[in-house]
């Protein structure tokens, strides 16, 4: 019996180590976006979107309910949990939708624009922000939903005319991907010798120069903040928030993303040899702060027009946002 016991034990002992193993990559992925602040409203669950059916696993859903449904206020329900990364708003994300009449059960046609073909062939990757519709709010809708996810949203729209009567637009959404707003994880100590990064909570990164110093003469680079994502290879499609500065007498910051759309990019690719550089095996959420001699950027030809002169020394900071 005692030998019984002890056996248990040790099973025990072994299930409670192995259930403590490393996170996998696809729940670290998650961690770092669950712990962004939630930037929109989720919208309720509801009985109107309950009663909302949606049958096909593959190309453009068939979806049926009662002529006329129109709720009181906007309404989602989750047809298909997905297990990814949750959207918190003001981000981009990529998702795939189809748009049908509240009052008709009818299909909007694909000449209005914007639908897709649930087939991977053009999903749509777009900035959902809050209040960026007063009716139709896609922000609100996904707030809470996991990557992965298959959800109904009603929205009821208000009459264009005094006596018109109030209708409304139903859409279905799978929510493929997202990308974070800023570089997410664990700050790193500054390297010698190389700029280091400003963090403010808004998350748009400022640059300190060292004092008294000149440029490097070859490429230096350190991770300022260290993302949980998956590390960056060779031909992957990713977007990215940038700031550029000159490591001259001035210091000047002469362009960036931050208040546009991020940038994309591939790694391996583009015009600029140390951008790329700098992004090959970071991890997505990362932040990369990266000194390009010359020789790395754009030597004695720079952009016509640009504000950098020839022969400059460039210092980007780059916020890895996500890739496709």
């Amino acid at each position: 019996m005692k030998k019984i016991i002890s056996l248990l034990a040790a099973a025990t002992i072994a299930l409670t180590v192995s259930g403590c193993a490393a996170q996998t990559q696809q729940q670290a992925t998650n961690a770092m976006f669950d712990s962004l602040q939630r930037q929109c409203t989720p919208i309720s669950d509801g009985p109107e979107a309950q009663s909302i059916s949606v049958t096909g696993t593959t190309g453009i859903p068939k979806v049926s309910f009662r002529a006329g449904l129109t709720p009181k206020s906007a309404q989602m329900h989750v047809i298909t949990a997905g297990d990814g990364p949750t959207f918190t708003g003001n981000q981009f994300a990529t998702f795939e939708f189809e748009a049908v009449d509240g009052q008709t059960v009818k299909s909007f046609p694909a000449s209005s624009g914007g639908l897709t073909n649930f087939d991977g062939s053009n999903p749509i990757t777009a900035a959902l922000k809050e209040n960026q519709s007063s009716e139709v709010n896609l922000c609100d809708a996904l707030t809470g939903v996991r990557v992965g996810s298959r959800i109904a949203a009603i929205f009821p729209l208000k009459p264009a005319t005094a006596s018109a009567k109030t209708n409304s637009v139903v859409l279905i959404v799978d929510l493929k991907n997202i990308f974070l707003p800023h570089a997410t994880g664990a700050n790193q100590p500054a390297a010698s010798g190389i700029p280091f990064a400003v963090h403010v909570e808004s998350g748009e990164p400022g640059l300190t120069f060292p004092s008294n110093q000149a440029a490097p003469a070859d490429f230096k680079e350190y991770t300022s903040i260290k993302g949980a994502g998956e590390v960056l290879k060779k031909g992957d499609h990713v977007k990215v928030h940038y700031k550029l500065f000159l490591w001259d007498s001035t210091h000047a910051m002469i362009e960036k993303s931050w208040g546009n759309d991020p940038y994309d990019t591939y790694v391996g690719s583009g015009n600029i040899t140390g951008f790329s550089k700098a992004l090959l095996g970071q991890t997505i959420g990362s932040q990369v702060v990266a000194v390009l001699p010359p020789s790395l950027a754009y030597g004695a030809n720079p952009p016509a027009g640009s504000s950098i002169p020839a022969n400059a020394t460039l210092v980007f900071v780059i916020d890895i946002l996500g890739k496709y």
